[in-house]
Parts: C-alpha cells; structure tokens; sequence
C-alpha cells in the first residue's frame, strides 16, 4: 500500500506563488500529478503533443518545476512564480 507524504509545506508554496502571464509553450497542458513518499512528479503533455514526466528542478520552456501538488504545479522564472492547473480540474 502507497503511503503518502505530508504536503503541509509545499501547501504554503502553492499560497505564496502568484499566477503571471508567462511564455509557456502554447498547448502545454498539465495532465495528473503524483505525490507519495517524498516523491513527487507529473505528467504535461508538450506543444508538440508528446506526453513528458517532470519532477522538482526540471524545465518546462523556461520556467523551472519549483513544486508539486495535487492538481497543480508551480513553476518559476527569473524570480516570479505561476501556477499550472489540470484543467477542468
């Protein structure tokens, strides 16, 4: 059985980060998320329609993944932060 982790502190994460028009690829678009055992990633489908696996630290365009949680992912660029959601979600 999966046990999952606290996401109290990426929680306050998710509060602080603002949503900004940003330059992600066009069609970029969040698919699921997986949080378990200090483990987190997920899943965006490229603007090229490829279905990518990201996790903390990787790049979307060129923004940085600074965070994951269910639902959403937070990304950061040059000091500014947004969030990506799963849509309809």
């Amino acid at each position: 059985m999966t046990e999952f982790s606290d996401t109290t502190a990426q929680s306050q994460v998710v509060k602080t980060a603002a949503t900004q028009e940003a330059d992600i690829p066009s069609g970029t678009v969040l698919i699921g998320t997986v949080t378990a055992e200090n483990r987190a990633y997920a899943l965006v489908k490229s603007d090229r329609g490829e279905i990518v696996q990201v996790k903390p630290g990787d790049k979307i365009g060129r923004h940085t993944v600074a965070a994951i949680e269910q639902g959403q992912i937070i990304l950061m660029q040059n000091g500014q932060t947004l969030r990506m959601l799963i849509p309809g979600g």
